[in-house]
């Protein structure tokens, strides 16, 4: 007996692997923002670094007027917005990858529990196939067996 799956189920598991096809790319498109979002940071935070060891040096070389500490001052201020800034960006990108996770893993389920519905389609048709076989060689052996008695 040929495995015969249901055309409305077989139409359900193709529109289950395509959502979770779409959600693995949403996924993955989030991911990509996210990692890019760190990278920024980073740069952020080492340019930060790297502007605060060149005016520490500067300090300690020969000092600096006034004005050149009050633009230190400003300039060390606007990246630290800078860096704010891209941490509630980060923020907001981690979310979107938490929530593009849950539709991933979401679609993923449903595509293994109509996957599980086709196996128990599967192993019903084969365990009525294997009764109806074991009747007819009952049925054939019991012909068999009353034609042998005559």
């Amino acid at each position: 007996m040929t495995m015969h799956t249901s055309p409305a189920l077989l139409t359900l598991i193709e529109i289950a692997s395509k959502a979770s096809q779409k959600a693995a790319e949403n996924l993955s498109a989030a991911n990509h923002q996210f990692q890019e979002g760190q990278k920024n940071l980073m740069l952020l935070m080492n340019y930060r670094k790297d502007y605060e060891v060149k005016f520490e040096s500067s300090l300690k070389t020969g000092g600096v007027s006034s004005e050149s500490y009050l633009n230190f001052q400003s300039f060390l201020k606007k990246i630290e917005e800078a860096i704010l800034g891209q941490q509630n960006t980060m923020a907001n990108f981690k979310k979107e990858v938490d929530f593009h996770r849950k539709c991933w893993q979401e679609n993923e389920r449903k595509k293994l529990s109509y996957g599980v519905l086709v196996a128990n389609s599967h192993k019903k048709a084969q365990h009525l196939a294997l009764k109806r076989d074991q009747k007819l060689m009952d049925e054939h052996a019991a012909r068999h067996s009353k034609s042998h008695v005559r």
